[in-house]
Parts: structure tokens; sequence; C-alpha cells
């Protein structure tokens, strides 16, 4: 059965397998009115703010690296939370596509 908190909760967004994250860092995104102060002191939690975005409201905060995941599961089912995930490190590869037309395709130049 379903409580009325966690119909109201966030959604927790777990990392995949072989994806890097940084080990004591959490991406969360506040619903709207919802203040980090205001969740992080409901729930008792301790949390050092990285990074704020200035045009939405995600957050990406710090927590001891053995308590990530259990301070992630905390943070998605309160009702102020939309949602919450690792903080993933993306990376790319830069190659040269194996296309012998591809210097021919004038629109792709750019690439």
């Amino acid at each position: 059965m379903m409580t009325l908190a966690s119909a109201w909760a966030g959604q927790e967004i777990k990392e995949g397998p072989g994806e890097i994250v940084v080990p004591d860092e959490i991406v969360l995104r506040l619903k709207p009115g919802a203040t980090l102060t205001g969740v992080l002191g409901s729930l008792n939690l301790t949390a050092t703010l990285v990074a704020s975005s200035t045009t939405m409201p995600i957050q990406v905060i710090r927590v001891p690296a053995p308590l990530r995941q259990t301070v992630s599961t905390i943070l998605a089912n309160h009702p102020e939370i939309e949602y919450v995930e690792p903080h993933r490190i993306r990376t790319s590869t830069d190659l040269t596509p194996n296309d012998t037309s591809f210097t021919a395709q004038w629109w792709l130049a750019s690439t």
C-alpha cells in the first residue's frame, strides 16, 4: 500500500552499471517553493552546497561518500523533492567518422 508521503515524493534516479559518478555528491531538483535548507532541516540532514543553478531549482550537494546512497533515498522520499540522482561525470571522444564520403557532406562541415 502506498502512503500519502510516498505518493507526493520525488523520483530517485540511480546510477547505471559502469557510470562514473562523484562519490560524495548528489544532484537534486526541488519542487516550486521548496528550499534546500528547509528540506535538509526537516530531515535532520547535514550537507554542503556545492553548486546551485540560477535558472532552475537544481542543487548539487556533498555528503559523506559512504552515506550517498542512503541520503539519496531519504531525499527522494521527501515531498518537496522532484528528483535525486548521483552527480555523473560524462565524457566524450572526438572521433572522425569512418564514412568515406564525410567530407562531401557539406551540411556536416561544422561537426
